[in-house]
Formats: C-alpha cells, sequence, structure tokens
C-alpha cells in the first residue's frame, strides 16, 4: 500500500509540473500573439524579448514531457510573421523556438515550405490553413528571393558574423545595417536549389545570394560552412541543367564554379575571407561586363584552370595597375577587397606573403594616391590595427607609428584625415602600451603623441574633442 501510495504521489506531481508548464506557455503564448498582431507598431523592444526569452525557456522545461504543450500552425506563423531574418537578439531567438518546435516537439515545418515571413508569411499561411495544403498556392522561389534585400544581402556579405552567435560586426553597425543571419539564410538557399524546386538562376546571382554563399565559405561554424559548399555545388548543378532557364552570362559562372571547385584541397575546407570576398565581388562582376575592371579580372579568371586560395588574387596587377584609362578604378577596387576581407589575423597573413602592407603603406604620400585611394588605405590600416597581434606586428615590421607620424605631417594632408589617423594612432598605440614591445618602439609612441597633438590642435571639428584627450592620455601613460 505505501509503494502505491508513493506511486500516486509522484504521479499527481508530475501531472501538476506538466500543468504548470502547459499553463505558462499558454500565458507566454497569448502573450506574444498580442505582439504579433501589432507587429508593425512601436512596441516595447524589451517585453518583446522577454516574452521571447519565456516562451524559450517553457519549450526547454517541457523537452521531457512533450505532450504538455500543443505546437500548432498558428503559433507558428504567428512567429514568422514578425521574423525578420536578421541578426537581432529577437530574430535569433524566434529561430531557435522555431528549431526547438521541429526537433524537441517534431512539428513538421515542410508543410510550410519554401519558408516566407513577415507579411507574406501571414497571408500565405492563413491561405493554408483555410483551403488544405491540395489547393494551398505555395510562394515560388523567386518569391521567396523578392522578400530578401539585395543591398541589404550584399552588406550582409561584407559583414557576415564568422562565428556563433550571430551578432552584426563592428562596421555593420556603424553602418547602420541590419544584417541577415546565415544560419538561417543558408539553410534556406539550400532548400531553395534542390532539383524539384523552379528558380531563376540569374535573380539567385542579383540577389546576391551566390555572392552569400561564396562568402560563407569562410565561416568558422563547420555545419554552415558546408551549407555554403552545398549551396555552390547545387547552383553549379543546376546551371548545366539543359531544361535551367538559360542566360548570356550562364557559362561564366559555371566556370567560376568550376575553377573555384578545382581549387579546392579538402572537403567543407575553410578559404580566408580576403579569396572568399574576391570570389564574391567577382560573381557580382559578371553580370556588368561594363565595369572598367571587368577586362582585367576576366582575363585572371581564364588564365589558369585554378585559383591559389592562399594568396589575394591579382593584388600587384591591380594595385600597381597598368592601365592609361582604367588603373584609379582597378586601385580603388583591390584597396576596397582587402579593407572588407580583412576580418582576422590569417587575412593579415595572407596579404603580407606579398609584403602587401609595406607596398599599400607606401602608396598613401605619392601622387599614384588620389583621395579615394587615401581613404581606402586608412580604412584597411583602420581594419588591420583592431586586432592586436596585427597592430604590435606592423609597428615591428612597418614601424607603423612612424608612418602615421609622417602621414599626419604632410602639407596636404585633409582634417578627415587627420581624424582618421589619429584614430587609427590611439587604437594601436593602446595595444602598444600593452605588449611586451622593445624599447625603439616605446619611444616611438611618445613621439608620435607629440605629433597626433599638434596636429589635431590645428583644426577644429569632432575629430579634435574625440581624439585629443586621448591622445594627450596616452602621452602621460608613456
Amino acid at each position: 500500500m505505501g509503494k502505491k501510495r508513493k506511486l500516486a504521489e509522484l504521479n499527481s506531481q508530475v501531472e501538476e509540473a506538466a500543468s504548470s508548464v502547459g499553463d505558462k506557455f499558454r500565458e507566454s503564448r497569448e502573450e506574444w500573439a498580442g505582439f504579433a498582431k501589432q507587429a508593425g507598431e512601436d512596441l516595447d523592444r524589451n517585453k518583446r524579448l522577454e516574452c521571447l526569452k519565456k516562451l524559450k525557456s517553457v519549450l526547454a522545461e517541457s523537452k521531457d514531457d512533450l505532450g504538455s504543450i500543443e505546437i500548432d500552425d498558428i503559433f507558428i506563423k504567428e512567429l514568422l510573421t514578425t521574423f525578420t531574418a536578421s541578426c537581432s537578439e529577437e530574430d535569433r531567438l524566434i529561430l531557435e523556438i522555431l528549431r526547438m518546435c521541429e526537433r524537441t516537439f517534431a512539428y513538421d515545418m515542410r508543410k510550410f515550405s519554401p519558408i516566407v515571413w513577415g507579411e507574406l508569411a501571414g497571408n500565405k499561411y492563413d491561405d493554408l490553413r483555410k483551403l488544405g495544403a491540395t489547393l494551398y498556392d505555395r510562394p515560388t522561389a523567386d518569391q521567396v528571393l523578392e522578400l530578401l534585400d539585395g543591398k541589404q544581402v550584399w552588406l550582409s556579405t561584407l559583414h557576415m558574423p564568422l562565428e556563433r552567435p550571430s551578432h552584426p560586426t563592428e562596421a555593420a553597425i556603424e553602418n547602420g545595417a541590419n544584417i541577415y543571419n546565415p544560419a538561417f539564410l543558408l539553410p534556406l538557399f539550400a532548400s531553395l536549389l534542390t532539383p524539384e524546386t523552379e528558380i531563376s538562376c540569374r535573380k539567385f546571382v542579383e540577389q546576391n545570394a551566390l555572392a552569400f554563399a561564396f562568402a560563407a565559405t569562410s565561416l568558422k561554424d563547420k555545419k554552415l560552412r558546408s551549407f555554403a559548399f552545398l549551396i555552390l555545388s547545387r547552383f553549379r548543378d543546376r546551371l548545366r541543367d539543359l531544361t535551367a532557364e538559360d542566360f548570356e552570362e550562364k557559362a561564366l559562372f559555371a566556370y567560376l564554379l568550376h575553377v573555384f571547385k578545382n581549387s579546392l584541397d579538402a572537403p567543407n575546407q575553410r578559404v580566408c575571407n580576403v579569396v572568399s570576398h574576391f570570389l564574391a565581388r567577382m560573381s557580382k562582376l559578371l553580370l556588368h561586363p561594363e565595369d572598367p575592371v571587368y577586362p582585367s579580372l576576366m582575363a585572371f579568371l581564364v588564365l589558369k584552370p585554378t585559383l591559389d586560395l592562399g594568396n589575394v588574387p591579382e593584388m600587384y596587377k591591380l594595385l600597381l595597375s597598368s592601365s592609361t584609362e582604367h588603373f584609379e578604378r582597378e586601385r580603388h577596387w583591390l584597396l576596397q577587397l582587402l579593407a572588407d576581407g580583412l576580418r582576422e589575423p590569417n587575412d593579415y597573413n595572407v596579404i603580407e606573403k606579398r609584403f602587401g602592407f609595406k607596398l599599400i603603406l607606401s602608396q598613401f604620400a605619392t601622387s599614384l594616391a588620389d583621395h579615394r585611394s587615401r581613404a581606402l588605405i586608412l580604412r584597411l590600416v583602420k581594419a588591420a590595427v583592431h586586432h592586436p597581434s596585427i597592430a604590435v606586428d606592423l609597428c615591428r615590421r612597418a614601424n607603423l607609428i612612424g608612418w602615421l607620424v609622417l602621414a599626419v605631417r604632410q602639407p596636404a594632408v585633409t582634417r578627415w584625415e587627420v581624424g582618421f589617423l589619429a584614430e587609427v594612432f590611439v587604437i594601436a598605440a593602446r595595444h602598444v602600451a600593452s605588449s611586451a614591445v622593445d624599447s625603439l618602439i616605446k619611444s616611438n609612441m611618445i613621439v608620435g603623441c607629440f605629433a597626433m597633438k599638434n596636429a589635431l590642435a590645428m583644426i577644429d571639428d569632432g575629430a579634435k574633442k574625440t581624439w585629443l584627450g586621448q591622445v594627450e592620455k596616452l602621452a602621460q601613460q608613456s
């Protein structure tokens, strides 16, 4: 009798716990349904996040008692209606909840395939509920692509977070960019390129989806990187399909993917950012033969059957362009590639294989460098010095502090350049101060502090207010 009583008490406790979890879920779900109905209004962001965290927590609590919670189509629709596929905390929580529903609670997301979001999700999934799967007019792959903002996809390509969790980079935040989440976009693109799906290959390129896949071959997460290679493989197969859409540049894209495939040394190989960004830019360039850089890069592409994935393609040819008409445009293209592609120390090592930084820094004060080139050189140096190891290495090998002092003392230097040089100096000097470097570099830093103070004192704008105090503080610490 005692054992039966204990068993009954235990069953009662389990039922109460399940009921409690179910009540929590219904309460949180009703709260989120209210947010979903008012998705277009200016709501308290903290309340939305709190509600999503509560939903996630309740779903995690109920993983051992799946019967306590019922996941239905309306709940999924409410989540997708407010989803924007970005790297924001809210969207990442929604994506995590959707995956929990699919993996933990065995909810079949294929009924919504292909996945759409926002206002279109609300309209489409209402039709699915009313008409049923037989009469439901599923969105086409091209309609899904049209949900994406091509410019936003390109910004996401440039500032793609290399590691999870998917946070936008500092550069993306500065640009005010709303970055798409590769953890959502890559599986989506892979699903759109399945053999049974009809899709416009040209539209896939125009929306920068192919460029996004090329850039994703640099991701550190092996699973996401494998999605990138799957996309490239499926897109290549689609281009070779005789029944697929035909367009003028089709053979060029097939050749680019063929060359890239031949260049890989191992399955799911991680490609350095500079090279993956080069391929992403090439995928955009192939649609624009009128671009001045097009002839030079096409001549390079058809020259060899493989690419050297350990070096910057055509760095010398573009940086020291011999073109009489487009030398500035070619130099700008290469400098833009390096400034956007330098994301981590390994990218710096790839550039330095050809002594890239010494060559680029030496151009800053010459007649070869126009205002655009000088601005891009400064952007590249700033991207480099954000990494402590690169900043210290540049100070040792290229005398970066001395270069900054000489650059800021130039008669032709503009007020904007003075501010940018001061910012780079402060970032680099902080890394040097916290590292074990020889006395010569320390003494150069002291001289640099005085040079920057004098240069900033000569201008009267926001840069002076921002950096003069920090330079003076560094001088005192030195």
